[in-house]
């Protein structure tokens, strides 16, 4: 069974922005993974806000269209009663240090995986 990985609104910048720390590490992870991926809208959104300034923005939108249109990835779509889900587990997490949008996806792919 091949691996899912979920790609997450830092590791995409890594990878997108050449001055970014990270940039090699996720150049290598990303050469070597031959698996499926799992993003959600919210995460493309985090990224769009992330990198929109002129030097990164078509960069951005090019790694956006080539995620949008990779058979290899599932997007889980933004949905109103996804974010009710997100909310109410945001606000049970008080010992977590998940963010909005991670308790979207945790909500989003328990659902997929459910169905």
């Amino acid at each position: 069974m091949r691996q899912t990985v979920f790609l997450d609104t830092s590791y995409l910048i890594a990878l997108i922005r050449k001055k970014d720390a990270r940039h090699p590490d996720a150049l290598a992870a990303a050469s070597i993974f031959t698996g499926r991926f799992v993003t959600t809208d919210l995460v493309l959104v985090e990224l769009a806000n992330s990198l929109s300034l002129p030097p990164n923005r078509a960069a951005v939108i090019s790694a956006i269209e080539r995620i949008r249109t990779d058979a290899a990835t599932t997007i889980i779509s933004f949905t109103s009663e996804g974010m009710e889900r997100a909310l109410t587990l945001f606000k049970s997490s008080h010992d977590k240090s998940w963010g909005l949008v991670d308790c979207f996806f945790f909500c989003g792919y328990e659902r997929k995986t459910d169905t």
